[in-house]
This record gives C-alpha cells, structure tokens and sequence, in this order.
C-alpha cells in the first residue's frame, strides 16, 4: 500500500545520484576544460605576437636611442618575471621611441604608446578579456610608430661617427 503513494525506483540507490548523472558531470567539466586549454592557447599566441611587436619595434631604433635591447622583451614569457618586467618593457619603448623620434626630427604624438602600454598591463592583471582587446590597441599603435621609423629611413640630425659627449670640436 505505502508503494502507491511513495514514488520508489526499483533499480537506483536509496541516495544516489540518478544513472547517467556522473557521465554528464565529467562531459561538462571535460567541455569546460577543453575551452579554458583554448582560450589559454589563444592568449599566448596573442602575448607571442605582442613581443614580436615590441622587439620590432626596438630593433628600429638606433642603438644609442635604446633603452633596452630587442631580444629582453622575451623575457616576458618567464611566468612571475613578467609581472614586472612587461611594465618595464612598456617604458623603455616609449622613452626609446621618444629619442629615436627626436633624433630624426619626427613629429610625435609625445605619449608614444605609454599610456596604452600602462592601460594594457593593468587590465591584463585585473580583467584579462578586456586586456587582449588592449592588447590589440597597443600592438596597432606600436605598429604605427615602426611603419613612420620605416618610412622615415635611417636618417637622424647627428652624424652616425659624432661622438654625443664629445665637446671638443678639435677631436673630430
């Protein structure tokens, strides 16, 4: 008689979860899994394509206008290193692209990507989906200032032979 009213299942546990739940757990967790090892293949490619920018972009700098050299900007891959060095790595670009720019009399536009460097990086530690937006926007502004170093040639106010600390025109 109590069968008739309590809604018992013959073939599941008293506490169990029904069949089939554990397979359905583990699919949508493996789903969830297989998105997130995606998108993380996606943000490193982006990070990879940044650096190359960003050491692009120092290589058309003349060396003595450089604040750092080309190949330190791949010191960001390091995980933990790059908390610091990715902000550093920002600055020396635009102070390197500021004397490089005022080397060969270009006009700039005086931030040379500083402020977008800075946004980027904040937003990559705080709210990672909007940083790789950001990082977009800076990559293309860095891409500009190396298309206008490109076009600009090579040429600069001072001779490649003077001596910058050199105050004896005698020396020469």
């Amino acid at each position: 008689m109590f069968e008739l009213f309590a809604q018992v299942q013959r073939n599941r546990p008293a506490n169990g979860p029904p069949p089939g739940a554990n397979e359905a757990v583990l699919a949508g967790v493996l789903g969830f899994y297989c998105v997130f090892f995606l998108f993380a293949i996606a943000a490193f490619v982006c990070q990879i394509v940044l650096y190359m920018r960003m050491s692009q972009t120092l290589q058309a700098i003349s060396k003595r206008n450089r604040k750092t050299e080309p190949g330190l900007v791949w010191l960001n891959l390091i995980p933990g290193v790059a908390l610091v060095w990715l902000i550093l790595c920002v600055l020396w670009i635009a102070d390197s692209l500021k004397a490089e720019y005022e080397d060969r009399d270009l006009p700039g536009d005086g931030d040379f990507g500083r402020t977008m460097g800075i946004v980027y990086y904040a937003l990559t530690l705080f709210c990672f989906p909007v940083g790789i937006v950001v990082l977009f926007m800076y990559r293309s502004k860095l891409g500009q200032y190396l298309e206008e170093l490109k076009r600009s040639g090579r040429a600069s106010r001072r001779r490649r032979d003077e001596d910058p600390y050199d105050d004896e025109p005698e020396d020469r």
